[in-house]
């Protein structure tokens, strides 16, 4: 769930029928517009951009291919180094 921290605001335009369509989300789940936008922008990116700043993130599909070693190797793989 996504869980804000400082806030920053952005103005952004919406045409008539997606402003209806979230207003009347929002009016149902009891929440603001602007609560319910923050949401659904941080999970369109949760599921389409890839964190950099996580380093497991460089281990998925390792397994595969050259990284045989994933499972005994994975401090090398996570953190550069052979300890």
């Amino acid at each position: 769930m996504y869980a804000p921290s400082a806030m920053r605001r952005t103005q952004i335009y919406l045409d008539e029928s997606l402003h209806r369509r979230i207003a009347r989300v929002a009016r149902a789940q009891r929440r603001t517009a602007a609560a319910l936008i923050r949401e659904a922008t941080a999970r369109y990116l949760d599921e389409r951009v890839p964190q950099d700043d996580d380093p497991i993130r460089g281990l998925i599909g390792a397994s595969e291919g050259r990284r045989r070693d994933a499972a005994r190797e994975h401090d090398r793989y996570l953190y550069g180094s052979d300890d």
